[in-house]
């Protein structure tokens, strides 16, 4: 069995960034450099999982050649995990964490309120119209 793993590097540009224009050590031509982010991460089949480093450079304009110079120094990007397996669970932790709250939060008010009895009549309702709607049509008979 094989285990690709790997990493993989992509740019982007930066909205509203450095633009200089100067001599290309790569390809020895005068063209605009444009600031853009670095973003490394590391895959496993194909797979982006986590993001691990994050950096402004310049890209020649011209061959492409990526830099790192003196005009991006304390430029760092913080490293975000959008677009990974670890954002992805990160993202459905945080909606389950906001689901959960709401209803802790609509279970107090109802205790508080002393309308118990009309919350859980409402949430059995519920809970019966979501399960009739995904099982509905099972095992009846139709005439």
């Amino acid at each position: 069995m094989w285990i690709i793993v790997g990493d993989r590097t992509r740019t982007a540009p930066v909205e509203d960034g450095l633009r200089v224009r100067r001599q290309c050590p790569s390809c020895s031509r005068v063209t605009t450099f444009v600031e853009h982010r670095m973003l490394t991460s590391f895959r496993l089949y194909f797979v982006d999982i986590v993001n691990h480093d994050a950096r402004h450079v310049m890209v020649c304009d011209g061959c492409g050649a990526t830099f790192v110079t003196d005009e991006l120094k304390g430029r760092a990007p913080e490293v975000t995990q959008e677009g990974t397996v670890a954002g992805a669970v990160g993202s459905a932790f945080k909606a389950t964490r906001g689901a959960l709250t709401d209803a802790a939060t609509r279970t107090r008010d109802a205790f508080e309120s002393g309308k118990v009895d009309a919350a859980l009549s409402q949430t059995r309702d519920a809970a019966g119209r979501l399960l009739g709607d995904l099982f509905g049509g099972r095992g009846k008979k139709r005439r």
